[in-house]
């Protein structure tokens, strides 16, 4: 699908989920195309307990754009987008310091 993404021009993409694929053997592939990746879509959960990861496969995938594009429901309170908040900030400046 990326070397088809290619061959009609685009740019980049954007992944939520490697479908089978290891992060290697997609940058391999971004590699021989000249793709960029533009971010990647995580879960929150994903977030909050298996950021080490999602910041590897980040790297290896040559983004430090990472989307979390969903609250569960069950966070959709003032308390719970507080949390969301204040967990994903200590996330990202641990991860990824701001630019000034």
């Amino acid at each position: 699908m990326l070397r088809e993404l290619s061959r009609r021009g685009w740019a980049g993409v954007q992944f939520a989920g490697y479908h089978g694929h290891e992060p290697g053997e997609l940058a391999e592939v971004l590699k021989e195309t000249g793709l960029r990746t533009a971010g990647l879509h995580v879960g929150y959960d994903q977030l909050a307990t298996g950021l080490d990861a999602i910041v590897q496969d980040a790297a290896i995938l040559g983004t430090r754009d990472i989307i979390c594009p969903f609250v569960q429901p069950v966070r959709r309170t003032e308390q719970g987008y507080r949390e969301t908040k204040r967990t994903r900030r200590t996330c990202f400046t641990r991860r990824f310091p701001l630019r000034h």
